[in-house]
């Protein structure tokens, strides 16, 4: 059941918040981007004024490392319950990410507060891995497209198993083997600095291979990932020099991060988020042609250069290494295999990538062509009947009178028109008439040798040009047969039609005249044969005029 139409306000358009193609108003998009902006000039003002004592401020910064990712949490649940499909699992791991966070840093806060060294490994840590792992896995499942995702997952795992590598063969293998604390101590130092650099790495492939309908949203999320990566950089490096304060200037990036990763999720939606590609249809003489709207790629410098710039810088330092001690570490070995496994995965799967946009190229050049012809045939082609329209009439027309001349053989025109065509249409209805005229067009082919050019030039008007001919007797001979056969009853859905053709005959020696002159001749003794009784074929003389 069809609705039926509703008025409209013509204010209500102006008055209405403008939605976004995620489906959020602007009005509130905007809303919710002042606020977080606002807290984060608040965290900056409090940081750069320092009201509040010394612990003061570590309250106050506590308070809002901990405040901030759950706020981000509730941002990325409310996008989490808008998306669907895969979109609806990365921002569900996004926003654990943000809560494990905040779940580690309330821990933290305690120690800090009420313990008089926080310890380590502690709690904390728990949600901070937690955070790391979701953060790095959620980032990957942003990308749209399956393989798409599979690639950034394996560019994340090729960086961090690089810096691994790096980190084994230049830091943490010499502290191992030096028995410097124990395995879950050094693991956990060796994480954090790995996920970070592997948590941009990703970051900036989300960023590369963001499409145009979601970059806005992704281009959020990726620049949260990054602060998030590059606060926790910082207070490694100032915890390492003694000089890290909490609620202090180096927290900013958290903060930041915080609110932007979760903003983004928020903002990206269901329809920015899109779950499979799109297609767009366009119909053509009634086909349906489709076409595949997920684009190639743009071209990224930085995509393809920097999944492998750690692991050339790992090579170098293992021919480093063996040169100058002419052995390999075992661990070493066995990380580089992993890293040569992820490499082969990783170069298989842009291979299927390739192959798969290979196929797509293909179909898409196939359909292109497909329309092309298609629509080269409607400009040529009456839509009705399928013969050819006025316009290809006189093209072929002039070819066969340039034809003529250089090489002086006979040709003819017939002009057709049916008598009583008008009585069927107005008396069994346009439906009748347009299927009268698809009958008389088959009939017309049955008639017409294949080197004939048969043409519907409008209305219930015919014309065939006839090359090549002996004299104007094999136009008369086609001329005859057209009559006999029109003139047999034609059966349609309501009814039986009888019509008949009044055929107009006009030859033509070499140079004389053009196309249109010819046409003319042959139209003038199409009337004659109507003048002449109807169903007949008359064959133009000189100073014959219609």
């Amino acid at each position: 059941m069809v609705s039926p139409p509703m008025a409209v306000d013509p204010g209500a358009e102006a008055t209405a918040p403008r939605p976004l193609s995620s489906g959020i108003p602007l009005r509130r998009l905007r809303a919710v981007g002042i606020v977080c902006a606002v807290l984060i000039a608040l965290y900056l003002f409090m940081v750069l004024a320092r009201p509040l004592t010394d612990h003061g401020m570590i309250v106050f910064g506590d308070i809002f490392l901990v405040s901030m990712p759950m706020l981000g949490t509730l941002l990325a649940l409310r996008g989490w319950r808008r998306a669907a499909g895969t979109p609806r699992t990365g921002s569900l791991l996004l926003a654990l990410a943000l809560f494990s966070y905040g779940a580690g840093q309330t821990a933290w806060c305690y120690y800090e507060l009420y313990a008089d060294e926080p310890p380590f490994p502690s709690l904390a840590d728990v949600g901070y891995v937690a955070s790391v792992l979701f953060l790095v896995v959620g980032m990957a499942v942003l990308v749209p497209g399956r393989l798409r995702r599979v690639l950034t997952g394996l560019d994340g795992a090729l960086i961090a198993s690089s810096l691994l590598y790096l980190s084994w063969a230049l830091v943490l293998g010499p502290i191992v083997r030096g028995g410097a604390g124990s395995p879950l101590e050094w693991s956990l130092l060796l994480l954090y600095p790995v996920a970070d650099i592997a948590t941009i790495g990703i970051a900036l492939m989300v960023m590369a291979r963001a499409g145009t309908a979601e970059r806005g949203p992704l281009l959020t999320v990726a620049l949260g990932a990054l602060g998030l990566a590059i606060a926790d950089s910082v207070f490694a490096y100032l915890v390492h020099q003694d000089q890290y304060e909490a609620g202090g200037l180096a927290d900013l990036g958290w903060v930041v991060g915080f609110l932007l990763v979760g903003y983004g999720i928020w903002w990206r939606g269901p329809a920015t988020a899109c779950a499979r590609p799109a297609e767009a249809a366009d119909e053509v003489a009634g086909a349906r042609v489709r076409v595949d709207a997920e684009l190639p790629e743009r071209f990224s410098l930085l995509r393809l250069v920097l999944p492998y710039t750690p692991l050339a810088v790992g090579m170098v330092t293992t021919l480093v290494l063996v040169l100058r001690d002419w052995t390999l570490d075992p661990v070493l070995y066995l990380m580089a295999m992993g890293v040569v496994v992820l490499v082969v995965c990783r170069q298989l799967a842009a291979i299927r990538d390739n192959l798969k946009l290979n196929r797509r190229l293909r179909s898409a050049v196939a359909q292109l062509q497909e329309r092309e012809r298609q629509l080269e045939f409607l400009a040529f082609h009456d839509p009705l009947t399928g013969l050819a329209n006025r316009a290809l009439f006189h093209q072929r027309a002039a070819l066969a009178l340039a034809r003529q001349d250089r090489l002086g053989t006979p040709l003819a025109v017939l002009y057709i028109d049916l008598d009583g065509f008008k009585a069927v249409n107005d008396r069994l209805g346009h439906a009748a008439g347009d299927a009268l005229l698809q009958l008389v067009a088959e009939r017309l082919r049955g008639c017409v040798r294949s080197t004939d050019i048969l043409a519907r030039l409008g209305g219930d008007e015919f014309a065939v040009i006839m090359e090549p001919i002996h004299d104007a007797r094999d136009a008369s001979v086609l001329a005859d047969r057209v009559v006999q056969v029109i003139a047999e009853p034609f059966p349609l859905d309501n009814g039986t039609a009888r019509v008949t053709a009044s055929i107009g005959i006009a030859t033509r020696t070499v140079g004389e005249g053009d196309g249109d002159a010819l046409l003319r001749r042959a139209d003038a003794a199409m009337y004659a044969a109507k003048a002449g009784g109807k169903s007949r074929s008359v064959l133009a003389r000189p100073g014959l005029t219609g």
